[in-house]
């Protein structure tokens, strides 16, 4: 479990003087201006003397992780680019941190995936990049305090994070970005990996074929990497194409688990499919029931997160899997969260509307629009209409619908993420395709169970990640079937049962019972909280909503969601008032 804090102290800030030991952490690097601690089970690569690698580094095509210091002529490339050789040249869950031996600025990397947590704050002119707030606050940082205006973004933007967290200074570190700070304190953060580089129509496969084998390869590559050294796992396998794909992947010989939840109504019983798969890798599968009366909105999760860390409907899951990785000892959790997104499951006009600007209005295009028609089972004009509408009208930047459900009236402006640049250059589909992949990574730390042992998501690897961006999203979903790639590639492996299936669980009997069960809690959390207090909720909608019979599944999944916000900024309470609303 990646666990690290970084100082930089720009000459003549006063900076910071951290303990050391810093918590559990060792100082194991010192130069002028930067100073790292790392825990005992973090793998750390030294650069030569200019810097070292923070978490699990992989060469590119290989699934056995680096060790030791890099050899010397990686680590004199790594230098001279400022880690960008690294994006080029390997791949894993890491953040490298370079210092320039002339000039003495420090540039920090994150590497594409998200892996490795990065946290960003400031004090008395030093920068501290870390794992966790907890360590900024043990070197003197001051605590943090929420920021009303950005926790509103947050509510009115769910599936869309940026940079800035809900905490007053404090920002994160993007996935695939690099910062860099001069030896005087100037600053500047950039993309150091793009996902355009990938979408471009230039880099796009366009032979079926190929696009199979290669996001087979990267799929393979990935999940035995990422597996195949944190034995013993924990694996959720809901049945769906995405956690099987990654089943029928682990190495028969790495030790792993299969769990199933099960929830009491039939639309969420999975059991047939994962039965499936588990007979298919010759593994037992533990069936887990989940009850949604279980669930407690009141219940924060432990730490101090910068963002809210946990849902609610969650916990019973969450609860489990902590159990059975504490009985077994776990290496690690392993999770498809992201299949959906970058496998490209577009339920809209997207491959159609590319596949038109594409080939123009001739026979592909046509296929394509007619397999999109029968799988969306729509009229031929209602398709025609939307698919012309998706190609000629669509904006050209990354779109994030707002939800402005239950908030108090007020404006709020979108966030501002850096895979905004380069959008307009992009087909409306694959714009779809690229902004459901950020969705994918704002629930990269909302595992409560992370804290038992680390959360590993194969799916959203480096490898993984260019491979699916290169397929164009009509190909993605040939024949009509959505992930129809990712489907053939792995078709000797997975039952035909899961392989076909175009349907998914549900859990709306689940989340009813969940509402029921913490209606009189949603009035203390929403109706009377610190977010109607601070005007970021309407109180009288939600009460009208919390008084209805038979509220919608909508309206339910949208309190769940405000009273995540609402559990979450009960833990960063105001220093002269910690019981107080702010």
């Amino acid at each position: 479990m990646i666990d690290y804090a970084i100082f930089m102290t720009p000459t003549g800030a006063r900076g910071l003087t951290p303990p050391t030991p810093l918590m559990n952490l060792a100082k194991i690097f010192d130069r002028a201006g930067l100073t790292v601690f790392a825990s005992a089970a973090t793998p750390c690569a030294p650069i030569g003397d200019h810097g070292l690698i923070l978490g699990t580094l992989f060469e590119r095509g290989r699934v056995e992780p680096m060790r030791g210091p890099l050899p010397h002529d990686l680590a004199t490339a790594v230098v001279r680019s400022g880690g960008e050789v690294l994006l080029r040249e390997t791949w894993g869950g890491y953040i490298a941190v370079l210092q320039d031996p002339a000039s003495g600025a420090v540039r920090v990397l994150r590497d594409p995936s998200g892996a490795a947590p990065a946290y960003r704050l400031e004090h008395r002119g030093a920068q501290v990049i870390c794992s966790r707030l907890e360590l900024a606050l043990a070197a003197g940082c001051e605590r943090p305090r929420l920021d009303w205006a950005s926790v509103r973004r947050l509510a009115t933007f769910p599936n869309l994070r940026d940079a800035q967290t809900g905490l007053r200074g404090v920002t994160e570190l993007l996935p695939g970005t690099r910062i860099e700070i001069e030896a005087g304190g100037a600053s500047c953060i950039e993309m150091a990996w793009s996902p355009w580089t990938f979408a471009a129509r230039g880099a796009e496969i366009n032979d079926y074929a190929l696009s199979v084998e290669l996001l087979r390869d990267s799929v393979d590559l990935a999940v035995r990497g990422w597996c195949g050294q944190a034995a013993p796992l924990v694996l959720e396998l809901s049945g769906g194409l995405d956690s099987s794909i990654i089943a029928v992947n682990v190495d028969p010989a790495t030790r792993a688990t299969l769990v199933n939840f099960v929830t009491p109504t039939p639309e969420g019983d999975e059991r047939g499919y994962a039965q499936a798969v588990a007979r298919a890798v010759g593994r037992p599968l533990i069936e887990q029931p989940a009850s949604g009366s279980a669930v407690d909105v009141t219940r924060a999760r432990p730490g101090l997160h910068p963002r809210p860390a946990a849902q609610a409907l969650l916990q019973p899951i969450d609860d489990a899997f902590a159990a059975i990785g504490v009985r077994d000892k776990s290496g690690a959790f392993v999770s498809g969260l992201g299949g959906d997104n970058v496998f490209c499951a577009l339920s809209n006009a997207g491959p159609a509307a590319d596949a038109l600007m594409a080939f123009g209005p001739g026979p592909r295009a046509l296929t394509v629009f007619r397999e999109l028609r029968h799988r969306h089972k729509a009229t031929t004009w209602a398709a025609a209409r939307a698919t012309i509408k998706k190609a000629l009208m669509s904006p050209t930047r990354l779109e994030s619908r707002s939800i402005p459900t239950f908030l108090a009236e007020g404006s709020v402006s979108a966030p501002l993420h850096p895979w905004a640049e380069g959008a307009g250059r992009a087909r409306p589909g694959k714009r779809d395709h690229v902004a459901s992949i950020l969705v994918a990574q704002g629930f990269l730390d909302r595992y409560d169970h992370a804290r038992i042992a680390p959360v590993l998501f194969p799916l959203l690897a480096q490898p993984v990640l260019e491979a699916c961006l290169r397929i164009p999203t009509w190909m993605a979903n040939q024949g009509g079937r959505n992930r129809a790639v990712a489907r053939d590639a792995f078709a000797d492996r997975l039952p035909a049962s899961v392989r076909d299936r175009q349907t998914k669980g549900g859990l709306n009997a689940f989340m009813g019972e969940a509402f029921e069960s913490n209606r009189e809690r949603l009035v203390g959390q929403l109706v009377k909280g610190w977010l109607a207090s601070a005007g970021v909720v309407d109180p009288h909608s939600i009460d009208r909503a919390l008084k209805d019979p038979s509220p919608k599944g909508e309206d339910m999944a949208r309190l769940f969601m405000l009273a995540d916000i609402e559990a979450w900024a009960r833990t960063w309470p105001l220093r002269d008032d910690p019981t107080g609303v702010p």
